[in-house]
């Protein structure tokens, strides 16, 4: 007996940078793209039923409407598919999935991240770094990142993750940096949902989770991120903030000076401090810790869209989709 394949839907949102057999490279930035690049990784009509929805091209900027256009078009088509890969710039594959785990909380589709190592519709002043790559790696690492996440995509996995190289990883958990001249994925608390060698060994148990799942399609537009190097010659003045409803501060230390108090509250805004691992609880802001940068970002954009803002103190502490987590050291 045959065994059905499963059909997977893969969402087009730039970084889709590939190379053919002769070394040309490709990439989709309309519809009339979307075959001739197919053609360059047969392996995925082979592994999986794959069906493509063109989202953005290369050039699209990151937005709040794109992230919200993969929710809404994830929703729409959940019933179609066993499984989404979303397809996006590397810089930006991080927070797209932990925007999406926030949007698509405890969602019963498995969703998947990846990207090209290279991405952006203007590549002269990239070639040399592309020549690298393709020299010393045999491409740009789209077309072996796609076959591994169109077979993620066929499993269960509780939250949307990242798939980049050899590893797989919760977005939650997910750091991608660059390193001599290429991106690596690893994970901020050495938990891997799978690792990639001759073939993909996946962690044991994995599983939908079995929290209630709910569905959100919008963002805030009224957040401001600061950095907190605050010296009296670089603060912001009052009227900055005037169109924004409230303000994210990254914090470098454990608490904080006096003269950031008295700057803080100055704002008369919503405030919420953020340190990744600790953070001395202030009565006149809120504070969220142990979670990346990227989790804290979509949290908050999520949160100030869908929540009343009385309640933000509470749902900040609150471990929605197990989005806490311990750093290694």
């Amino acid at each position: 007996m045959t065994k059905t394949k499963k059909k997977i839907c893969l969402l087009l949102a730039g970084g889709t940078w590939t190379v053919d057999k002769a070394k040309n490279m490709l990439a989709v930035n309309n519809t009339g793209d979307v075959d001739l690049w197919l053609n360059t990784m047969p392996e995925l009509g082979i592994l999986s039923a794959v069906e493509t929805e063109f989202v953005v091209n290369e050039e699209a900027q990151l937005s709040f409407s794109l992230w919200e256009k993969l929710a809404t078009l994830i929703i729409k088509k959940e019933a179609d598919y066993d499984g989404f890969v979303v397809v996006t710039k590397a810089e930006r594959a991080i927070l797209t999935a932990t925007v999406l785990n926030f949007l698509l909380q405890n969602f019963k589709k498995t969703i998947v991240v990846t990207a090209s190592q290279m991405s952006g519709a203007y590549t002269k002043e990239k070639k040399e770094i592309m020549q690298d790559l393709i020299a010393n790696q045999g491409g740009l690492g789209l077309r072996s990142n796609l076959i591994n996440a169109v077979q993620v995509a066929g499993e269960e996995l509780a939250q949307v993750a990242v798939m980049f190289g050899s590893r797989l990883v919760a977005g939650i958990k997910a750091k991608l940096e660059y390193q001599q001249g290429k991106y690596v994925l690893s994970s901020v608390d050495d938990d891997y949902l799978a690792k990639i060698d001759f073939g993909i060994s996946y962690k044991n148990n994995l599983a939908y989770s079995k929290n209630l799942t709910k569905k959100y399609q919008n963002l805030s537009r009224g957040l401001c991120i600061i950095d907190d190097y605050l010296q009296e010659k670089n603060l912001w003045p009052k009227e900055a903030f005037v169109n924004y409803q409230a303000v994210l501060v990254f914090l470098h230390d454990e608490e904080l000076s006096l003269e950031q108090i008295k700057y803080f509250k100055s704002l008369e805004k919503t405030v919420i401090l953020y340190h990744p691992q600790y953070l001395q609880q202030e009565k006149d802001f809120s504070t969220i810790s142990s979670c990346t940068k990227e989790t804290v970002i979509a949290k908050v954009l999520w949160l100030m869209a869908n929540v009343a803002e009385s309640d933000w103190p509470k749902m900040l502490k609150a471990n929605l989709i197990d989005e806490f987590v311990n750093f290694k050291k």
